[in-house]
């Protein structure tokens, strides 16, 4: 009786999920137990597996359709382009603009979905050395955490974000107006 009753809930969840999704996507509401199982066994693309394309070397057009083809054999359903270390097409130049095209370009005509991550190395912003060769006073100025260690709390709280004081095994905030210690 459990495994029946999370069975149904499990389908109205499903068949709730899958109901509202022509609204956005153009295909067709589920509405059946039958029309369920056909779309476990062939689902549509918008709940494929998007795998990250990772870009590490060369891009050339051959090896994105190369790729893009057996993806899409496989049943992938779209990807993540994810420039990477050792890539060699200059990040961000007209021929990178170009093949990111000719790749989403691909996608829609393999009926595939195609999604740009685009950090291009770390840290987030760096944008593959770009940011920091633009604008070098950005080095090193990105928000952050200090921990600072006080046996008393400082008067003037305001410069401090958050402050925390040890109650038995667990740490509590301390609130503005707590001046306990």
């Amino acid at each position: 009786m459990k495994n029946l009753i999370l069975l149904f809930l499990f389908a109205c969840l499903i068949l709730g999920r899958c109901g509202n999704r022509h609204e956005y996507s153009g295909t067709k509401a589920i509405h059946t137990f039958t029309e369920l199982k056909q779309q476990f066994e062939s689902p549509p693309v918008e709940y494929k597996t998007a795998p990250f394309f990772v870009w590490h070397e060369k891009v050339s057009r051959e090896e994105i359709d190369r790729y893009l083809e057996d993806y899409k054999a496989r049943g992938i359903g779209g990807v993540f382009i994810h420039p990477r270390y050792g890539l060699i097409t200059e990040y961000l130049s007209d021929e990178w603009f170009d093949l990111i095209r000719y790749t989403v370009d691909r996608c829609k005509e393999l009926g595939m979905h195609a999604w740009l991550y685009d950090e291009n190395s770390f840290p987030s912003g760096f944008a593959g050395g770009h940011v920091p060769a633009e604008m070098p006073e950005s080095y090193n100025q990105g928000a952050g955490l200090t921990l600072h260690k006080l046996s008393l709390l400082p008067k003037d709280r305001s410069d401090f974000y958050l402050i925390l004081k040890k109650q038995g095994e667990a740490f509590v905030e301390v609130g503005p107006a707590d001046t306990s210690e």
